[in-house]
């Protein structure tokens, strides 16, 4: 079920009585976010269709950029591959060398 907040709301009557324009602007904010994501996912399926592997959110946004021409963040970046392709990952943490020691 979808909830929406009263501020939301309020905000938007409230952008809409000030500015006659602002609904439309609002769509244009929320098309240009969608070709952003559909950017991503070309991006990350073209990755994945050349058996490419992805090492950094900052390759994604390079080829974004080179091949769309469109700025995102690497924020969005990690969104779009957690939500879409299930990619998550983890910073690898140094342990500590255990060369020969006594096991337990």
């Amino acid at each position: 079920m979808l909830s929406i907040s009263k501020m939301l709301v309020y905000r938007v009557i409230k952008g809409f009585r000030t500015n006659s324009g602002y609904c439309e602007a609002l769509e244009a904010k929320e098309q240009v976010a969608k070709s952003k994501v559909e950017a991503i996912v070309a991006v990350v399926q073209s990755f994945i269709e050349r058996s490419q592997h992805i090492w950094r959110r900052s390759q994604i946004v390079d080829e974004v950029k080179k091949d769309h021409d469109l700025v995102v963040t690497e924020a969005l970046v990690s969104k779009v591959l957690g939500g879409c392709f299930g990619m998550r990952y983890k910073r690898v943490t140094l342990v500590a060398f255990q060369g020969n020691s006594e096991r337990c």
